[in-house]
């Protein structure tokens, strides 16, 4: 699960940087094979998953995230976004991807 949690953390990064231009915080948290991803940043507006272009050099970020994690969503509070996820660790030892749900 160390691959698809860095690729997450690196993506969800990413965004903050690219389209909240802010700082932004990471937080890493294990619970029973789960790991919880949260990444918070200054920006404002909801996260968006872009229409996909096969030419665009960018606009995957919240597809791969979608794609690599079993559940994820955004909340808002107090001029922060935090974007997060779940990744679990089912029998097999894949992970399956979830749409986005607004919650915290």
């Amino acid at each position: 699960m160390v691959e698809p949690a860095t690729l997450i953390v690196s993506e969800l990064a990413t965004n903050a940087v690219l389209h909240a231009r802010s700082r932004f915080d990471v937080a890493v948290t294990t619970d029973d094979g789960r790991i919880r991803i949260e990444v918070t940043d200054f920006g404002s507006g909801a996260p968006e998953v872009g229409e996909l272009r096969p030419t665009a050099p960018g606009g995957r970020g919240l597809r791969i995230v979608g794609a690599l994690a079993d559940e994820w969503g955004w909340a808002d509070q107090d001029g922060r976004k935090t974007v997060w996820c779940l990744l679990t660790r089912p029998r097999d030892g894949t992970t399956s991807g979830a749409p986005a749900t607004r919650a915290s």
